[in-house]
């Protein structure tokens, strides 16, 4: 499955981004994984989840991509 974010703003950057993804258990979404990355531009991000639920930050337009997991 893949999404993609817009990301748009000035100060964008300034602290780290959290992707979290989600399970459906019990009637509920429970949270499954996550990473932290900071992002600064204007563009998008393509983001892939697996079925291990972790998710992975693949091709970007226009944006930078520092201290995490920048795929």
């Amino acid at each position: 499955m893949s999404s993609i974010m817009k990301i748009n703003g000035e100060d964008c950057g300034k602290k780290p981004w959290m992707i979290r993804t989600f399970t459906w258990k019990k009637h509920q979404w429970k949270p499954a994984k996550n990473i932290t990355a900071k992002f600064q531009g204007n563009g998008w991000i393509r983001m892939i989840v697996g079925d291990d639920l972790v998710p992975h930050a693949m091709d970007r337009f226009g944006i930078a991509c520092f201290e995490g997991a920048c795929g």
